[in-house]
């Protein structure tokens, strides 16, 4: 699924925002980068995506407006795909990083546990805000048919690197 959709720029763009488009990218990118390292196979041509989408958030992230974006969640989300990235030696500086790093310690201060239900909610697009977090295996009766995590490629790559 993520292969089949990366733009040919290197990004997974999407038509909704660009912080969509951010978010799909950096959680793509890990799962490319996480899957890499396990399989030799895949190696040559993850780490020409790697770095095409390595590019694309560059250039998405040296010119997003943190203050325009509307996203519920995007100080949750960035910053803990920004914090995964790091580790896989994947570090991206950009003029909203600092303000949007201050905003996730705020609202990481206000959250409480994450809780798990068998309902299908709107969480289950955003499971990347959920590594660390979340035992991924209990929410495999989510995935759809086509193999995403309700459509979503941020979720689905988060699932993907997160479940056994």
């Amino acid at each position: 699924y993520l292969k089949r959709t990366q733009s040919v720029d290197g990004s997974w763009a999407a038509e909704t925002s660009d912080a969509d488009g951010i978010v799909n990218t950096l959680a793509a990118l890990l799962a490319l980068k996480h899957q890499e390292r396990q399989y030799e196979a895949a190696r040559a041509d993850n780490q020409r995506r790697c770095e095409a989408a390595e590019n694309a958030l560059r250039r998405m992230l040296g010119g997003w407006n943190l203050e325009a974006a509307d996203r519920v969640g995007l100080e949750i989300l960035v910053p803990n795909l920004l914090r995964l990235l790091e580790a896989e030696g994947v570090n991206f500086e950009f003029p909203s990083r600092k303000p949007l790093m201050a905003l996730n310690e705020a609202k990481l201060a206000r959250l409480g546990p994450v809780l798990t239900s068998p309902v299908q909610t709107t969480l289950i697009h955003t499971l990347e805000a959920f590594v660390g977090t979340l035992d991924f295996d209990k929410v495999k009766q989510h995935k759809m048919p086509n193999g995403s995590m309700l459509a979503s490629p941020s979720s689905t790559a988060a699932y993907l690197m997160n479940s056994s």
